[in-house]
């Protein structure tokens, strides 16, 4: 369903590999779950344009055991409940790592 959905927002898919694994080091592992970027329509300057009318919002950063707000960060995303979630999301990712 969701590859339907970006194919009617965003066009083709113009190229895709097959699923290939990251496991030649694994130099990148702390860094992984290490932010959390959404999606957004709309430019701003501490937004990153990613193509076709979208733009990388950088809203929370990992940062010595927490998650820590930029800038201006959506209310939102600052709130204990996503928080949480994101703590558990993470703690879930890095137990499934090892």
């Amino acid at each position: 369903i969701l590859k339907n959905e970006l194919k009617k927002a965003q066009g083709e898919i113009e190229l895709k590999s097959a699923s290939l694994k990251f496991n030649y080091t694994r130099y990148y592992e702390t860094e992984m779950a290490a932010k959390l970027v959404v999606a957004s329509a709309k430019n701003f300057a501490h937004r990153i344009y990613l193509g076709r009318g979208i733009y990388g919002d950088l809203q929370l950063r990992y940062c010595q055991g927490a998650f820590v707000e930029n800038e201006c960060p959506y209310p939102d995303y600052k709130s204990e409940p996503i928080l949480q979630f994101l703590e558990k999301t993470r703690k879930t990712y890095f137990n499934q790592l090892n």
